[in-house]
């Protein structure tokens, strides 16, 4: 018999070293709907920074292409600081070979609080996509983490969930695959200063 406290789950991240790089951790129950994880604070606890965002069922991770230039291995652990519990920990590697082309996991399982929580990998959208608010609508065909950078040049009365207009330059992040060009609650938004 075992009785875990922490529902840590081993997972090996592959970098190259003095490259950047991207991913999303995507949750899901096992009747395929979203595990969301609104108001769960997370931190990536390494040696190294890495950046952490949470949309929905999503955890993007980001490491920025400077902060790793020599070939090193370090622990690192995804710990939700809600409960001060670790989801997730492995060994990071920063190899000096010509690639860290490994495949991404397909089948990674997590138990929290005994349900059965399945994790999708998957790149990160980065490309900023100028929208054009005119139109008084959002981006269509949207795919879900993609970002957006709006551009007014005539006007827009384009709202938040808030009812507070966008201004121009204000980045929003689809939520959804094929979020609704209508309901800004299909979006979260960033707000650029000039």
């Amino acid at each position: 018999m075992k009785a875990t406290f922490d529902p840590s789950v081993n997972l090996d991240l592959y970098f190259r070293k003095g490259m950047n790089g991207n991913k999303t951790l995507n949750f899901f129950r096992t009747n395929g709907s979203e595990y969301d994880l609104t108001g769960i604070n997370f931190e990536f606890r390494a040696p190294f920074p890495v950046s952490v965002n949470v949309i929905g069922n999503s955890i993007e991770l980001s490491i920025a292409y400077s902060e790793v230039i020599n070939r090193n291995t370090f622990f690192y652990q995804l710990v939700n600081t809600s409960t001060v519990r670790t989801w997730l920990s492995g060994t990071s590697f920063f190899t000096s070979d010509l690639s860290a082309n490994v495949s991404d996991s397909e089948n990674i399982v997590i138990n929290l609080n005994g349900e059965t929580i399945n994790i999708t990998i998957s790149d990160t959208a980065s490309l900023l996509i100028d929208w054009d608010m005119d139109t008084n609508l959002f981006p269509a065909n949207s795919k879900r983490g993609q970002d957006y950078y709006g551009v007014i040049t005539t006007s827009s009365t384009l709202e938040d969930r808030n009812g507070n207009l966008l201004p121009s330059g204000v980045i929003a992040k689809a939520l959804v695959n094929n979020a609704s060009t209508s309901d800004p609650n299909d979006w979260a938004f960033t707000y650029t200063i000039t």
